[in-house]
Parts: structure tokens; C-alpha cells; sequence
């Protein structure tokens, strides 16, 4: 349907196609700016997520004209809510890839899982001597939720670290500042994923952090991105800062451990990408498999569909939600048939004890 641009984050439907939906307005709907009956929605701000139980007014016009005559006073909750609404699908988004992401770069070697109330356990079998990469056992898992708890146990570090060239790009012009942040374990989660591994040593997430990226937009505004929560049983991946603190930090901000740089993951496993052995060599691959999945997602947007990353997110719903699915099937099946570089001979020649490196590497993540 053709529109008319009012401005980056603003549009209406075009005059033309507009006049026969004119004549059978919403009822109750009126024109922002004259009064008039009206059945143009704002599509910069409509759809904006619905947060702490109140949701956004949704803003109509009987015509493009009045849209820019109003412009000036609607401009700054439209940049608000727009911008809003990008953060949320770009989470959202991000959060799939990711599940993509892990499914490739799965390196932990389950042969049981058991699911007792609100625990997943995971039993954790014998390695190859030259395998830092698994198949993922979708068999296992009775449930897509499994599934994600499994992809993202100890996996929080993966996802500030290879996700954030993602967040950057769809991010783009809306944010101040990006932060990862360190914090201890969340606190009254909805369910807890374990490992067992060969000693029937229980490991849970007790014993290890949590990290998030904090980003602060330009608007103001301020959001948790929380990539692996599902280990938790979170499937929220965005929510206000506040909110993200009081609700699974208890309120307490004393539990928040650091706040890092953006990139200082990223720049951390660059370094241990140098280390011989296999943490070195895990390090390698997942370097590699983040700079594909990078580039898989930037073809999509400007080869197939002619657009930024960023600008996918300003789409309509319904073009968003297919574009969404097409670019995570896009992702999927270009991650299934990548092909990790072989470092076997690399970590053969580490002369370590090559079952406890892998042990301690997957248990302590």
C-alpha cells in the first residue's frame, strides 16, 4: 500500500488509497489535529509496546495534510514510541537468531534430560577427543521452551559477546550508549536448568553470573536485553531497566557485579581465540560462526530486501512479523549448512588432559 513519508518514523496511508476508507471511519475515532472523524493511524507509533499494564494512545488523522499540520506537537511521543517499538522487535529478533545461533555452536553432549517440576536436568555424556562441536538432540526435548533453556545454559556470555555486532546494526541512530552488564544469578525464576555431568555432579546456575546489555536511547528511555534468559525460564528478551532490576535482581542493585564497555566481551574472546588448546579453539569457531551469522543477516536485509538492518523494524506489523520469519529461516538454514574450520590437529597437540579441559570448559562456561 503506498504511503507518504512525514518523516523517518511517521507514515500514513497515501491520499489516494485513503479517500474510500475516509468514508467509513472508526467509530469513535477523530482527526488529532482538526477533530474530524478519522481512519489514518500514526504507523510510526502504532503498534508500541504496552509497558507497566498501560497501553500507548494510538494516534489518528482524517488526512495526510493534518498529520503535518500536527506534526511539531505529535513529533516527540511518536520518536518516543517508535523508538520503542524498534527496541522490542529488534529483541525479539535478535533473541530467535540467537536460538539459531547456539543450535550451531552447540558443544555440550547430552544423553538424558529430566524434567522434575520446575528443574531441568541435563545428563552430560563422554566427549571425542576432537569434537568441540555437537549436534544439537532435538529428540530429547518434549518442548520448544526446553529446547531454549538447553541453547542458553552458561550461554549468556555467547550472547553479549557474538550478538552485539547484531544489536549495533539494528540499533543504528537510536541509541546513547550500549552496556554489558555483570550480575549475579537472577533471583525467584520461574524454573532452573541443571547439568549432571559423568561424577552425577549436580551444576546448576547458583554458581555462576548472569549479563545483559543495558542500552539507554536517545529518547530517554532505558531497556534490558536479555538474550538467555530461557535457562530461566524468561522469554521476555526486552524490558524496561527498572523493571528488568526490581523484578529479577530483586530490586537490589547491589547484585549488579560491573558494568563493561560495549564490545568488551567480544574483544575478551578475541583474546582467548589466541590461547593454544580447546577453550582457544572453541573460541575460534564461535568467532567464525558469529562473523557468518553477521553477514547472513546483512545479506538478507540489502541483497534480498534492499534495506537496513535497522530499517526492517519501521516495517508495518504484519511485513514485519513475515520478514522476521523469512530472515530467522534465512538464518537457520545458512547456520545448518555452515561448516565450522577443522582445529582438531590444533587441539590434538595441546598435550592437556583433553576430557577435563572440555569438562571444566563446558561446566564453568
Amino acid at each position: 500500500m503506498a504511503t507518504i513519508q512525514i518523516d523517518s518514523d511517521s507514515q500514513v496511508i497515501g491520499a489516494a488509497e485513503s479517500a474510500a476508507i475516509e468514508k467509513k471511519p472508526k467509530l469513535g475515532e477523530s482527526c488529532d489535529h482538526c477533530g474530524q472523524p478519522a481512519a489514518l493511524c500514526c504507523s510510526g507509533c502504532v503498534e508500541s509496546p504496552t509497558l507497566g499494564g498501560i497501553s500507548p494512545p494510538r494516534t489518528f488523522y482524517c488526512s495526510p495534510k493534518c498529520q503535518r499540520a500536527a506534526w511539531d506537537i505529535h513529533k516527540k511521543i511518536c520518536s518516543t514510541l517508535s523508538a520503542r517499538k524498534r527496541v522490542y522487535r529488534a529483541g525479539n529478533m535478535i533473541q530467535k537468531i540467537f536460538y539459531a545461533y547456539r543450535e550451531r555452536a552447540f558443544e555440550k553432549m547430552f544423553t538424558k534430560i529430566e524434567v522434575e517440576g520446575d528443574t531441568m536436568y541435563m545428563y552430560e555424556g563422554e566427549y571425542g577427543e576432537d569434537q568441540y562441536l555437537v549436534p544439537f538432540p532435538h529428540d530429547l526435548f518434549s518442548s520448544e521452551e526446553d529446547k531454549w533453556a538447553a541453547f542458553t545454559f552458561h550461554a549468556c556470555s555467547d550472547a553479549v559477546a557474538f550478538m552485539c555486532h547484531l544489536l549495533k546494526m539494528f540499533l543504528k541512530g537510536l541509541y546513547v550508549v550500549i552496556d554489558e552488564v555483570e550480575m549475579m544469578k537472577l533471583l525467584k525464576t520461574p524454573r532452573e536448568t541443571c547439568v549432571v555431568d559423568q561424577n552425577r555432579i549436580i551444576h546448576d546456575r547458583n554458581e555462576y553470573r548472569h549479563e545483559v546489555f543495558r542500552v539507554v536511547l536517545k529518547t530517554g528511555e532505558m531497556y534490558a536485553l536479555d538474550f538467555s534468559g530461557a535457562q530461566y525460564g524468561y522469554h521476555d528478551p526486552v524490558l524496561p531497566w527498572d523493571t528488568y532490576v526490581q523484578s529479577r535482581l530483586g530490586g537490589d542493585p547491589r547484585r549488579i557485579k560491573a558494568f563493561h564497555s560495549f564490545g568488551n566481551m567480544y574483544a575478551l574472546n578475541e583474546k582467548i581465540a589466541q590461547t593454544p588448546g580447546l577453550f582457544g579453539t572453541t573460541m575460534k569457531v564461535n568467532l567464525a560462526l558469529s562473523k557468518a551469522t553477521t553477514s547472513a543477516c546483512e545479506h538478507f536485509a540489502g541483497a534480498k530486501k534492499k534495506r537496513s538492518l535497522g530499517d526492517c523494524l519501521k516495517l508495518p506489523q504484519a511485513t514485519f512479523l513475515s520478514e522476521r520469519d523469512e530472515l530467522i529461516d534465512h538464518i537457520t538454514k545458512e547456520l545448518r549448512t555452515w561448516h565450522a574450520p577443522d582445529y582438531r590437529k590444533e587441539v590434538m597437540s595441546c598435550g592437556t588432559d583433553f576430557q577435563q579441559v572440555l569438562l571444566d570448559m563446558h561446566l564453568k562456561g
